[in-house]
């Protein structure tokens, strides 16, 4: 009765042992990648599925404990041949090893994370346990992550864009090194300053009652225009996007991104000026118009009324004269008066607009013939400034032509095709080089207007051969 008894005690005493290989054997198989050990001689005493699989798929032979270890990584890339002899050698000489390699398999990049750890029997290492996961995933999202970080710091650094990050009291908590080339203020003297000391004072009030509505409209990108002081006293003007981003995890702040506008500023003062002394011209000529010409029309009217009285005979003939020279004056004054009132009326639209100015054109004693062809059937949805755009270039190119063409004939057509409206106006005048500098500020209205309403200029002409003026406009 004895025998059964130490039995069930052998089997009792051997049970944990069965349940630590059976744990063993199930993370060696279930571990993400390779698993194998090997004694001294390079024979293989466990290795998992995946490497057996891996080492069928290459030599066509199974493995089994008690072969010899097969240099997987030497026929995954040859030029790796020398890599396992050198870790086997630090592994044997009790080195714990964990190492990333890079493998090149059929033109890819790959990479494998090795973790060597010797097995010990007393003090003598006996073999050498091999772990060999794929990094190849990890490895390239976070090469694509340092990758994107580079260019994201590349755009930043070497943008033109002014970036500034500030807290909800308006303290700056980074700048873009744009900054410091615009502004000539370096982060150390940025950092922590409040953003409002650095705006003009006219402009402050305007952006704190701004900045309070970015405050209280987070994720909201809201436009700002003002003027920002650089270190040497100079003014600059920024244009750009405030949004709060206060509650995004990483930002923390509003962000502001700028761009400086000053030139575009300067150049639109400049039309203003330009605009401003357009009409001092315009008075100026208006003013020489009546006193050159109709003032001396009706001063000669009154010298012949005066020869009345003196006149023995012909005063009829006085008479006549005097009202046919009156006659001259009050059409000069007609001529003059239209120039002054004609514009466009958005009443009766562009077509009759223009029929109006060609009207005076043909009522004109110099007798010049007039055409016009206009289809422009999506007129309705057009922007009125852009009609009054084609309205205004025709207006100038026909006083144009009648100051200086000396034209007998003039054809303007308007026409709508797809996606573009093409207006062209030609004449049979004398012509001119485009090329040549010229003193009048009439073909430059003309681009600067079309160029406001994303509209494109083309002139062919040359001395002798009329001109024909077209501007093509792009409708978004």
């Amino acid at each position: 009765m004895r025998t059964p008894a130490v039995s069930a005690t052998k089997k009792t005493r051997n049970k944990p042992v069965v349940e630590k290989e059976a744990c063993l054997d199930a993370v060696v198989e279930h571990f993400d990648g390779f698993v194998w050990s090997i004694n001294r001689e390079f024979q293989y005493i466990v290795l998992n599925t995946a490497i057996r699989k891996k080492i069928k798929e290459l030599t066509g032979k199974e493995a089994r404990t008690g072969d010899k270890m097969t240099d997987l990584f030497g026929l995954l890339d040859p030029s790796k041949a020398r890599v396992w002899k050198k870790v086997c050698q630090r592994g044997f000489a009790g080195e714990r090893q964990r190492v990333v390699e890079k493998f090149s398999i059929q033109g890819h990049a790959v990479f494998y994370e090795m973790s060597i750890i010797p097995v010990y029997n007393g003090d003598e290492v006996t073999g050498l346990s091999c772990f060999v996961r794929d990094l190849t995933t990890e490895k390239l999202t976070e090469q694509r992550a340092q990758m994107n970080e580079i260019r994201f710091r590349s755009l930043i650094e070497k943008g033109t864009d002014i970036i500034v990050v500030v807290g909800s009291e308006g303290r700056i908590t980074y700048t873009s090194p744009s900054v410091e080339r615009y502004f000539g203020i370096t982060d150390a003297e940025n950092l922590g300053k409040n953003a409002f000391d650095y705006i003009h004072p006219e402009d402050l009030p305007r952006l704190v009652e701004t900045f309070m509505e970015v405050l209280n409209s987070p994720g909201k990108p809201i436009s700002v225009q003002a003027r920002a002081q650089s270190k040497e006293g100079r003014h600059i003007w920024v244009e750009g996007i405030v949004t709060n981003l206060l509650g995004v995890e990483g930002v923390n702040g509003v962000v502001c991104n700028f761009r400086d506008v000053t030139e575009r500023k300067e150049i639109e003062k400049k039309i203003m000026q330009a605009s401003i002394d357009a009409q001092e011209r315009e008075r100026e000529e208006i003013g020489r118009e009546l006193h050159d010409n109709v003032n001396q029309i009706l001063t000669t009217a009154r010298l012949y009324l005066d020869c009345i009285h003196e006149a023995p005979t012909g005063k009829e003939s006085i008479i006549r004269r005097s009202s046919e020279i009156i006659t001259t004056a009050i059409e000069e004054i007609r001529k003059l008066s239209r120039s002054m009132t004609q514009s466009f009326h958005k009443e009766v639209g562009l077509k009759l607009s223009i029929e109006d100015l060609l009207e005076n054109i043909r009522q004109l004693p110099e007798g010049i013939q007039v055409g016009f062809d206009f289809f422009l059937p999506g007129e309705p949805a057009l922007d009125d400034k852009l009609k009054v755009t084609i309205f205004r270039i025709v207006q100038e190119q026909l006083n144009n032509v009648l100051k200086h063409a000396g034209a007998t004939t003039v054809d303007v057509s308007v026409r709508e095709d797809g996606p573009m409206i093409t207006l062209c106006i030609s004449d049979n005048g004398r012509g001119f080089d485009p090329w040549k500098k010229r003193e009048g500020i009439g073909i430059n209205n003309i681009i600067n207007r079309a160029e406001i309403s994303n509209g494109q200029v083309t002139i062919a002409s040359a001395p002798g051969k009329g001109c024909v003026l077209s501007v093509d406009f792009r409708l978004s």
